[in-house]
């Protein structure tokens, strides 16, 4: 059930970010792609991803970058 919360999450952001965006006559697009990187690596500071041996990709700033490239 916590997976449809997430989508249901993201699709909202989307929404209020293309609705803000055609108000203001202004892309929001990047604010948002930039503040969700912000927001991973500040999650995955918190609970120390960094712990695991997973690979190169459980570093904060590896994911805050990831997530904005992709």
């Amino acid at each position: 059930m916590r997976a449809w919360l997430a989508i249901l999450f993201t699709i909202s952001l989307w929404a209020t970010c293309y609705a803000i965006s055609a108000a203001a006559y202004f892309d929001f697009g990047m604010v948002l792609v930039w503040g969700t990187a912000l927001w991973v690596g500040i999650d995955s500071s918190k609970i120390q991803l960094n712990r695991y041996k997973l690979d190169l990709a459980c570093r904060p700033a590896v994911l805050s970058c990831l997530c904005v490239w992709l």
